[in-house]
């Protein structure tokens, strides 16, 4: 079974290596201001794809009931804490000693 982290035998083309070959290809090719023209188009592109993914999503999260959701998610679950506390004697140097008659604020003088 091929993993897929596994990097592509030399035979395959590599995505990673698409943009430069075009990008020869188009410069031994096409006139200057004809791949000019495509890198603004592409550029257009991008802008505009993310432009119109941000707008999805604003109202996606617009229209969402967050805490409904949360709701809904949380409603099959249980809340299971394990805690341990301990009291643990502190060296002699770092004792203090409590006031053997302490005063409550409830006490009248």
């Amino acid at each position: 079974m091929k993993d897929p982290d596994d990097p592509p035998p030399r035979d395959e083309p590599s995505l990673r290596g698409i943009p430069e070959a075009l990008r020869r290809a188009f410069s031994a090719g096409l006139p200057k201001e004809a791949v000019d023209y495509l890198r603004s188009q592409a550029s257009h592109t991008k802008e505009e794809a993310a432009r119109l993914m941000t707008r999805e999503l604003r109202e996606f999260l617009e229209r969402a009931d967050l805490v409904d959701m949360a709701r809904k998610v949380l409603a099959n679950l249980k809340l299971e804490v394990k805690a341990e506390i301990r009291f643990v004697p502190t060296d002699d140097e770092t004792r203090v000693e409590a006031p053997r008659n302490p005063r409550r604020d409830d006490d009248k003088p």
